[in-house]
């Protein structure tokens, strides 16, 4: 399986031509990544006719995920990861849970008192309502879309979120295709690294911070594309022109979703 089409998408080059709507089967169909603009947060998701894998929800009152998935033909999210329990990746979740339904919520090992802080209203309103993963786990979706948990261990504490956040795995039939890893710090990066596994697409972690995207991180990984999302003018200068460096240095193309431009990348199934 490979990356055969990249496109960077107007809000209007969305709904029109170009590359149209998704099939409504999701049998042998092709899978994108869609990557809007969410401000300063993460949230993206992988497509598969009109059912939507998403892995973060974006900030709160941003919209821009819910948005895209809507214009792309997407009526079903079957699952929501959500790497850890800071605002600008979680707070999106009324806005997904609002225009869709969600099948299940998926989040890493947190204290109870905080899940119960942030998220856990949430767990209320999905279908299967919420579950606990961690490193060694996996789950399969659609036609052998498989996403694994590389980090972290089964009741592991962390005193900053960030280092807790989970690293996330898609394949299909052994071909890897997105790594994330919310705002993973270089430390955790580093233990990770050797795990990895190549992949189509690395999303930059932490919106392209100086602690993140490491050579290590992204050099066992090996990606055609990294994909960085963070707020236009944003106060803390991400994405850093060292996180972009690092990106490029590994042979990396970088692409942004900007205001007026979202980020679509096409993986067609095997022959």
């Amino acid at each position: 399986m490979s990356v055969v089409k990249c496109f960077l998408l107007s809000w209007i080059g969305l709904a029109l031509g170009g590359c149209g709507l998704p099939p409504s089967s999701t049998d042998q169909s092709p899978i994108f990544l869609l990557a809007p603009y969410v401000g300063q947060g993460n949230g993206l998701a992988l497509v598969n006719g009109t059912q939507a894998i998403v892995f973060d929800a974006g900030p709160p009152e941003q919209g821009g995920l819910s948005e895209a998935l809507r214009q792309a033909g997407v009526d079903t999210i079957a699952a929501i990861y959500l790497t850890h329990p800071d605002l600008d990746h979680w707070g999106g979740l009324d806005s997904l849970l609002q225009h869709f339904p969600v099948r299940t919520l998926v989040h890493g090992p947190v204290d109870p008192s905080r899940e119960a802080s942030t998220f856990h209203w949430a767990c209320r309103q999905i279908l299967s309502g919420c579950s606990t993963t961690w490193n060694g786990q996996s789950a399969v979706y659609w036609d052998d879309l498989r996403v694994d948990v590389l980090w972290p261990d089964s009741g592991q504490t962390f005193p900053d979120d960030n280092q807790g956040s989970l690293v996330l795995r898609t394949s299909r039939r052994g071909h890897g295709l997105l790594l994330v890893s919310g705002d993973l710090d270089t430390l955790g990066e580093q233990i990770v690294a050797p795990s990895l596994g190549s992949v189509e697409v690395v999303e930059l972690g932490h919106h392209g911070s100086r602690s993140s995207g490491s050579l290590a991180f992204l050099g066992h990984a090996s990606p055609r594309w990294v994909i960085v999302q963070a707020g236009v003018d944003n106060s803390y200068g991400h994405p850093t022109a060292e996180a972009l460096g690092r990106a490029r240095a590994v042979g990396a193309q970088i692409l942004q979703p900007t205001p007026t431009k979202n980020v679509r990348l096409e993986f067609q199934p095997d022959e």
